[in-house]
């Protein structure tokens, strides 16, 4: 099913407000390699995070949290790597908030969409992303 422009706008809106855009880092025996691209939307209304994960793909699922002044519970729609390029593509023309978080999240995957697991990033790969990584943090970081 192809969205309509106002749709994909609509989304866009929704993802500035209750969205997440983060590049993960790993950690353990993985630490100092780049992480992973995802998407998270959080929100008490389920039908809209069901609709954004029919278009799009990726997982909804109770948060385990619940709004506190109305007790309801709080539902995360996640989605990662490829399916987040796709969306974040769909609908980095219509973001206002985060755009800066889409260019670099699309930045950061499309430079790994290549990659097989067997064949491990370069070096100067590895910087670039973890470049990214720093970029977004700073994006995200709360109060800037």
């Amino acid at each position: 099913m192809s969205l309509t422009e106002i749709e994909k706008s609509y989304i866009a809106g929704f993802i500035d407000v209750e969205g997440s855009i983060v590049i993960s880092n790993l950690h353990g025996k993985n630490e100092g390699k780049a992480g992973a691209m995802k998407v998270v939307a959080s929100n008490t209304n389920k039908p809209v995070l069901e609709f954004i994960c029919l278009q799009y793909g990726g997982s909804v699922h109770s948060s385990g949290h619940k709004n506190k002044k109305q007790n309801k519970p709080c539902f995360q729609w996640i989605i990662s790597s490829q399916k987040a390029l796709s969306f974040l593509i769909d609908i980095e023309p219509y973001l206002k908030i985060k755009k800066l978080q889409a260019q670099t999240a699309i930045a950061f995957q499309r430079g790994r969409h290549h990659r097989h697991a067997h064949y491990p990033l370069s070096e100067e790969e590895l910087a670039v992303a973890e470049a990214q990584r720093i970029i977004m943090a700073a994006l995200n970081k709360k109060g800037v």
